[in-house]
């Protein structure tokens, strides 16, 4: 039988009834060296009462994991995210910006400079593309709710060979 730790409604750890400790052996003279017990240990033993107090029995044959919720009376599946604030995903679009701005920026001065390689101008223009899907996000049809994300280039998800 396990038992829920419930902070906030949900759970956040699970603990078992009983755990199996090993204890050193009781020598005798016969048995100077006697081999390791194994002994049960019940919550009662191993936790101070105000504590075992607030844990919820999980029912037999249920399986229950930390981030699932409980409501008072039985335990569900993990609630669903917050849904995400059109200033919080333009937040983190600002900051995917900044990064492939600081990464163009050396590229376009190699171009520039006629000193880029083929992988440079390549680079540059994937760069420039990934930056221009991501200025775009707030014209998705699931904006601010269901944004699909621009990949990154050079990830491996943007290179297959590099998985």
């Amino acid at each position: 039988m396990n038992y829920a730790l419930i902070q906030g409604n949900l759970v956040r750890e699970i603990v078992e009834e009983t755990i199996e400790v090993e204890c050193p052996g009781t020598p005798t003279e016969e048995n100077p060296s006697p081999e390791p017990v194994v002994r049960k240990v019940p919550l009662a033993e191993r936790f101070h009462p105000d504590f075992v107090a607030t844990l919820v029995r999980v029912p037999a044959g249920i399986t229950v994991e930390p981030g699932d919720s409980y409501n008072g009376n039985s335990f569900g599946p993990p609630p669903a995210p917050p849904a995400l604030t059109p200033a919080q995903v333009l937040g983190q679009r600002d900051a995917l910006l900044a990064e492939a701005t600081l990464r163009i920026a050396p590229l376009e001065d190699a171009v520039e400079l006629a000193m880029a390689t083929e992988e440079e101008t390549a680079s540059l223009k994937s760069w420039k593309q990934y930056r221009m899907a991501l200025n775009r996000i707030e014209q998705q049809e699931g904006f601010p709710s269901s944004v699909v994300w621009p990949i990154k280039p050079g990830s491996p998800a943007a290179d297959p060979a590099l998985t």
